[in-house]
């Protein structure tokens, strides 16, 4: 049995598109959890936004553009992206991540041509610096590395069978700037920390 990797392009050290294409009779390996940082991941963990106890519109997971479940591999950083558990989370995707789990199984073959593929995209580059009140620890982000929009298809035997599109804000997916300020954190528009940045919402 034929086992077929997923194709990975990233864009600019980001990932950007993910493609799976399994012919009759083919599989995948399995998927692995995630144990690759991704642009902006570092930031996050620095601002306290990894935090499991946060609220899931509050906290960054690294998300699996192509299901673990499905073959989705962890230790490549352009199969994961920084994205809010929220967005990881929502209905729409969540039941795109079902119809996909149950077409393509690792180590079991498909039993009709199937095709996956998906596409991220990312705001303008707007760089914050971030100092914190406790001891003074700097932290920047870019809001290009955090993406607004996931889109992804599966098709089976030739045939669309479910779609996604998770887009922007209210879907959970923003930057860190997004934010007026995290606990502790307050955010600027210089290196220097002489001009806080006040826009965004109250972390509540």
């Amino acid at each position: 049995m034929m086992k077929r990797k997923p194709v990975l392009t990233p864009a600019a050290g980001k990932a950007s598109t993910v493609t799976l294409s399994l012919a009759a009779g083919e599989t995948v390996d399995n998927g692995s959890v995630p144990n690759a940082d991704p642009a902006g991941w570092e930031a996050l963990k620095d601002l306290g936004l990894t935090k499991t106890s946060n609220t899931n519109d509050k906290k960054y997971v690294r998300f699996h553009i192509l299901n673990e479940r499905a073959g989705g591999p962890g230790d490549e950083i352009a199969n994961l992206s920084p994205t809010t558990a929220k967005a990881n989370h929502i209905a729409q995707w969540a039941g795109f991540e079902t119809s996909l789990k149950n077409a393509v199984t690792p180590g079991t073959a498909v039993a009709h041509p199937t095709h996956f593929s998906a596409a991220l995209f990312y705001p303008a580059s707007n760089t914050v610096y971030w100092q914190c009140s406790r001891g003074g620890k700097t932290a920047v982000t870019d809001d290009a590395d955090y993406p607004n929009r996931i889109q992804a298809t599966l098709h089976v035997n030739g045939a669309q069978v479910d779609s996604a599109d998770i887009n922007g804000q209210g879907d959970g997916l923003y930057a860190p700037s997004y934010f007026k300020t995290v606990p502790y954190w307050k955010k600027y528009t210089d290196n220097t920390h002489a001009t806080q940045d006040t826009g965004g919402v109250d972390w509540k």
